[in-house]
């Protein structure tokens, strides 16, 4: 039973991870091409 319980504790954090991670990394492309754009104009 506490084998089962970890085994999705860890499933749970790896797609925490993953969706805090994507989250990220559409936060610094939005920046990055933000700062493009002021950089164009």
């Amino acid at each position: 039973m506490k084998k089962v319980s970890w085994i999705f504790v860890k499933q749970l954090t790896n797609c925490f991870l993953s969706n805090l991670l994507g989250v990220l990394l559409v936060d610094i492309t939005f920046l990055v091409n933000l700062k493009d754009s002021k950089n164009c104009s």
